[in-house]
């Protein structure tokens, strides 16, 4: 999702979307268009969703965690196909969940779209950034998510620690916290130390050549055996570290109400 540009035609989707229920869409206002379609809905029943790990032929997914969530917030699942089912089914097994909702109030992205207090939020944020256009409106309120299932193992070393790249670490400092950082293939990485809030953020471009409009992925662990990457605007040109805690924090707000963090 990083890096699409906002949609047209956000209020015509805000009026069809006050009247959908459980279905597939092709396009979401701002979040682009996916061919075999999206779960969404302003629907708030709930999805018992089972995030499992799949030992592929080996036997049966080994659950990692149990909850229930408004279906309004989830968007897709990794394991079922817009193909084989017109709506998600009201229980799930699955490796990941993804979700889209509102800072600061962590609502379903779905229901914001006709809020007006949200769309005055969202303009008076954007008329606080340099470069902001008035079709990216709802680009500095959004925050989507993928949500995973790890085995601790996994969730510590491989997502978070990534040995082999030690040797190409400095620091980044801005005035706000301290970060490692160091080059993938032209991304951005910033790692953050266990235990805290940012373990680790991903972005496409160098800071001299990123935009308030772009966005980067932000790991940060629900529990043991839960992981989210929350992708939200550049915190580089938005704020800072400061910028970004405080999204995650209202992203943890929102969704540790369903699932039960650390």
């Amino acid at each position: 999702m990083q890096g699409l540009h906002f949609a047209g035609g956000l209020f015509l989707g805000a009026a069809v979307l006050a009247t959908t229920g459980p279905c597939r869409a092709t396009w979401i206002p701002g979040m682009g268009d996916i061919p075999n379609g999206f779960y969404f809905t302003t629907e708030m029943d709930p999805i018992r969703v089972t995030l499992a790990h799949h030992t592929y032929g080996k036997g049966d997914p080994v659950p990692l965690a149990v909850f229930e969530m408004p279906r309004a917030y989830i968007y897709l699942s990794a394991r079922h196909s817009e193909k084989d089912y017109d709506e998600l089914p009201s229980q799930i097994v699955t490796d990941s969940i993804y979700v889209v909702m509102t800072y600061p109030n962590g609502r379903p992205y779905s229901l914001a779209l006709s809020d007006r207090d949200e769309r005055a939020f969202a303009q008076r944020e954007k008329e606080q950034a340099v470069g902001k256009k008035s079709t990216d409106t709802f680009r500095f309120v959004r925050m989507t998510a993928q949500i995973s299932g790890s085995t601790p193992n996994a969730h510590d070393l491989a997502t978070f620690r990534p040995y082999k790249y030690e040797h190409y670490v400095d620091d980044y400092v801005d005035g706000h916290g301290r970060l490692k950082h160091y080059s993938s293939l032209g991304a951005q990485v910033y790692l953050g130390e266990p235990g805290e809030l940012i373990r680790r953020v991903r972005c496409l471009r160098p800071e001299q050549q990123t935009n308030p409009v772009f966005y980067c992925d932000y790991h940060t662990p629900l529990s043991a055996n839960v992981v989210a990457k929350v992708t939200f605007a550049d915190f580089r040109v938005n704020g800072g570290l400061a910028y970004a805690e405080e999204r995650l924090r209202a992203f943890k707000a929102a969704i540790c109400r369903y699932i039960a963090c650390d």
